[in-house]
Parts: structure tokens; sequence; C-alpha cells
């Protein structure tokens, strides 16, 4: 009776943890995909360049997923593409990286492999092994972690900017890594990548 009664309680908090966690994952998940910016408390000083950071005791933060989080804090990815200009408030600063849970698979990467293919090809100095660790996370990083910050440029219209390149779409693709046809409306180039010590 009682010990009967007190597995099926246990079980069914079980079963409700769970389900928080399964939510919880796809909401991390649709908050990706929807391309938000969330502030995250920040505590203590970070420094980044020679900078300060944190004013306020707050961080804005970007959610992305693997490989792509990787590929911006590796320097391989120097543009952002969002289907908004919702990196727009936070140009001129510091942005943090979060890894997102749930990776890209898929036709996308597949098409970003491509275009890493063809950069190594054409600038014939990025190996097979330099594209795999620049598509890795540092070591000690985990999905679901703040792993490292970008420095923010200006956004704007991928049209407009893709007019103003030389190579025009070719060099947009080039850096946003996907192609025109996956790429979002808005794009935010992002410098000076720097990951945070590993835990």
């Amino acid at each position: 009776g009682t010990k009967e009664a007190r597995a099926a309680a246990e079980e069914e908090a079980k079963e409700k943890t769970n389900a928080v966690e399964e939510e919880s994952r796809r909401a991390e998940a649709d908050a990706g995909a929807a391309s938000s910016v969330i502030v995250v408390p920040c505590h203590g000083r970070i420094e980044l360049h020679g900078q300060a950071q944190c004013h306020a005791g707050t961080l804005a933060c970007l959610s992305v997923s693997q490989p792509y989080a990787a590929l911006i804090l590796n320097g391989f990815k120097t543009i952002e593409s969002r289907s908004s200009p919702m990196l727009a408030p936070y140009a001129h600063g510091w942005l943090a990286i979060k890894v997102n849970r749930q990776p890209w698979s898929g036709h996308k990467v597949e098409e970003t492999c491509k275009l890493l293919t063809t950069r190594s090809t054409k600038h014939t100095s990025i190996s097979q092994l330099e594209i795999k660790k620049g598509s890795s996370l540092a070591e000690g990083m985990q999905p679901g972690m703040i792993v490292g910050f970008v420095w923010l440029g200006e956004t704007e219209s991928a049209e407009v900017m893709a007019r103003r390149l030389d190579g025009g779409w070719c060099a947009l693709e080039d850096k946003v890594l996907l192609p025109r046809s996956d790429m979002g409306k808005f794009v935010t180039p992002v410098s000076l990548p720097c990951w945070l010590p590993a835990p």
C-alpha cells in the first residue's frame, strides 16, 4: 500500500519534471528559431579586449544553434543574419552568445559546409581539419551555456549590404555562411569573437 503509493507519487513527480524540462527545451528551441535576444544578469566585471563590459548589471544575449555558435566565435562566420532587425539596438556593443540546446542539421548545415569548402578552395588556406575545429565548441563548453562574446556592427538590409560588397551576394554568402535562399532579411557584422574561459 504505502510503498506502492510512494513509488507512484515518485513516478508522477518524475514525469512532471521530464515534461517541464521538455517544455523548456522546446521553448528554447523556439526562441532560437524566432531569433530572440534576451537580457541576462551579469555578475561582476567582464573585460574583453581591454574594455569593461556589463552596464547596469545586464548583458544582451543571443541564442545560436550549433555549428553556427562555434563558427561565429572561431571567426569563420563574420556576419549574422536574422529575419528581423532585432540586433539593431545593440550595435557598437558586446553581445553574449549562448549555445542553443537544439543543433541545426540537414539542408542548412549541408549548405554551410559547401560554402566553407568553396572558401577553402578559393583561398587555399583553410584545411578540412581547421573547418572541423572551427565548427566545434571550445573545450568544456556545452549546449545551454553562454560561451563567449562578439562585438556587433550596425544592422542593415541584406539587399543593401550585398549591393555594397565587392562580389555582391556571393561575398555576403561567404561571410554569413548561408546561401541567399536561407539568409535572413537583415544582417549584422560580428567581430572580435572571444570565448569565455572553460568552467
